[in-house]
């Protein structure tokens, strides 16, 4: 069995002057029959199919993983960078708390809201905003419903819905006096977020230490470290999932032909 420059296999026939008389080695079915092809003269055979293609996909494939390798150390130069220094905790904000918020309200105080969520960076909007929904689209002359919830321990919540009737969904605010008042409630908010590490169902998210950063809050070491933990877990099995699939792929390209791999030298 020969090969010609573009890897495909054929037989030798004979040598004549212009080269050589080959016929193609063909194949059909699952590849376990084949047949030989109409002869044709080519200028050359070769004994070992040629490399020069393999060597350049190889090469890629290498530059793909060197690259995954850069994004993940790159990733990790900047988890390590997050802060580690913590603060004393502080208590939650004690329920006559929002009493006084209620008498604001009535008063005409409230100018801003401190918004929370679960899986949300804490934010701050003006009472002004509350006239449209979450995303802006909608815009009335009522306000958002804020409505005041009583938990069984006996402390009450502010919670912003969505719209004017109450009929969407609802986020934990705090009404404030002033856009200094709201951010200092997202600091306190930020720094009982940090007192819960530990607590059973608690999970860092990094979410809030970004918001930390943001509003100089410093959450306690162990949190950011969970959250760095968590994020380099996640790209670790990211970039072996990508891997693997790059070797499955390559595995498939073999066997159907588009690359081929080198045979051992004898």
């Amino acid at each position: 069995m020969n090969y010609l420059a573009n890897g495909q296999e054929v037989e030798v026939v004979s040598k004549v002057d212009d080269g050589y008389v080959v016929r193609p080695i063909l194949e059909y079915g699952d590849g376990e029959a084949t047949y030989l092809g109409d002869p044709f003269i080519v200028p050359i055979v070769l004994d070992e199919p040629a490399t020069e293609k393999l060597h350049a996909q190889v090469a890629a494939l290498d530059a793909t993983i060197a690259d995954k390798n850069r994004e993940l150390r790159e990733l990790r130069q900047q988890v390590t960078e997050a802060e580690k220094e913590s603060k004393a905790r502080m208590a939650r904000l004690a329920s006559h708390k929002a009493l006084t918020r209620l008498e604001d309200f009535i008063a005409g105080k409230i100018t801003h809201y401190a918004v929370f969520g679960e899986y949300d960076t804490p934010r701050i909007m003006t009472l002004e905003a509350t006239k449209t929904d979450d995303e802006g689209t909608y815009r009335r002359d009522t306000f958002r419903l804020l409505s005041l919830f009583g938990r069984s321990n006996g402390d009450l919540e502010w919670q912003l819905n969505r719209y004017s009737d109450g009929s969407g969904s609802n986020h934990t605010v705090i009404p404030t006096t002033s856009e200094d008042d709201a951010k200092e409630s997202v600091r306190d908010f930020l720094r009982t977020e940090g007192a819960k590490l530990g607590q059973p169902s608690h999970y860092p998210r990094r979410c809030f230490v970004d918001a930390a950063k943001q509003y100089g809050v410093e959450l306690p070491a162990a949190y950011v470290e969970r959250v760095q933990k968590a994020e380099q877990e996640g790209a670790q099995r990211q970039l072996a999932e990508a891997e693997q699939s790059l070797e499955r792929a390559r595995q498939r390209a073999v066997s159907c032909g588009l690359i081929k791999t080198e045979e051992p030298t004898q």
